[in-house]
């Protein structure tokens, strides 16, 4: 009753049933009195019509009120009953005030309440369907990324099963067919890993740690294909520098960046590796004299399977500086990237103090 009470019509209504009441009876009141005091024999002759009257008027303000008040509630549940349809529906617009008068009272809750889990629903529901948008995209790509080095594996199974192939020629396949599973190998490795930072499975261990160290580590996980290019790698600044990271996966973020520079940096070119500290944050700074990042591809080069056409290669997957993002990202750090065509690139791992 209390919070039938706070709603303002029934309670409007309830005051003008009341006052008309006090009204009725005060007018018994003078009448009764006025027959004690004052001797008119037509008083005394009206007074139970006028008693009547009065119950009339008592009974009929107290219909209409009643009428009023059912109508108003009536309108309140037709509303939500209304919008409980469109979101059935799927029609009901989350954006559109359904809720008209800004009032108070169990009524008014009830209605705000619905309306705010409704529009909770439907934005759940939007986050599904976009899910679903964004895993049929994913599979998609998967499949068009696996479909090339499948085809490359099968097709040098079959040629490696034709006796009249020279030893060679045997050879030369085997090794192509180990790229492409190698290939297929790192991708699906990769592809792991991206799934765990993203629904939360690893738990990124921070703390503080010798970033010359893992810096080393990474660099030896491509010095063999630095040095096939006759690549130069430099380390600035690194010695004795502690960081706050996860060693482990910051390797990894820095070796996928790495792994970029010694694809796009031309034979003979230079790779520098230097760590800046400042009072905001330790930066892990990667420049190379490669071919550098069109200005229109800068914005798009951390998207998933994201790969220019711009490059003349079409050695990547294109999943390493995304992986690579998000391992920042889960330790609340960024990377930026500076870059010109034809003059190299800046990539700038930031750990935030």
């Amino acid at each position: 009753m209390k919070e039938l009470w706070n709603d303002n019509n029934i309670k409007k209504n309830v005051i003008v049933l009341l006052g008309i009441y006090m009204i009725t009876f005060l007018l018994i009141m003078v009448i009764d009195i006025l027959e004690i005091y004052v001797e008119f024999e037509s008083l005394r002759r009206y007074k139970y019509i006028v008693y009547k009257l009065m119950i009339c008027i008592i009974i009929f303000s107290s219909a209409f009120i009643g009428y009023r008040t059912i109508k108003y509630i009536y309108t309140r549940l037709s509303t939500v009953n209304k919008n409980v349809t469109l979101a059935i529906n799927g029609n009901y617009d989350s954006t559109k005030e359904y809720v008209s008068d800004y009032d108070e009272g169990i009524l008014y809750s009830i209605e705000y309440q619905l309306n705010t889990l409704i529009c909770k629903l439907n934005s759940n529901r939007e986050c599904v369907n976009n899910e679903k948008k964004r895993l049929n995209t994913l599979v998609t790509e998967i499949t068009h990324q696996l479909k090339t080095p499948v085809a490359a594996i099968k097709l040098f199974n079959s040629l490696l099963q034709n006796n009249e192939i020279g030893e060679e020629k045997k050879l030369n396949m085997i090794s192509k067919m180990s790229d492409e599973i190698h290939k297929v190998e790192w991708f699906v490795e990769s592809l792991t890993d991206i799934s765990k930072l993203e629904t939360g499975l690893i738990q990124i261990n921070i703390k503080e740690n010798n970033i010359n160290k893992t810096i080393t580590e990474a660099v030896n996980s491509i010095y063999v294909s630095a040095r096939e290019k006759d690549i130069e790698i430099n380390m600035k600044n690194n010695h004795n520098n502690i960081f706050c990271y996860d060693a482990k996966w910051t390797k990894e973020a820095i070796t996928n960046i790495l792994d970029n520079a010694v694809k796009y940096t031309d034979i003979e070119g230079t790779i520098t590796i230097e760590c800046v500290k400042t009072v905001m944050s330790n930066k892990i700074i990667i420049n190379d004299n490669g071919r550098g990042i069109d200005k229109n591809d800068i914005p798009f080069i951390f998207d998933r399977f994201y790969k220019s056409d711009k490059t003349g290669i079409d050695k990547g997957i294109g999943i390493g500086l995304y992986l690579a993002k998000e391992i920042m990202k889960s330790q609340d750090g960024t990377i930026k990237v500076y870059s010109e065509l034809d003059k190299g690139s800046r990539f700038e791992l930031i750990f935030y103090s």
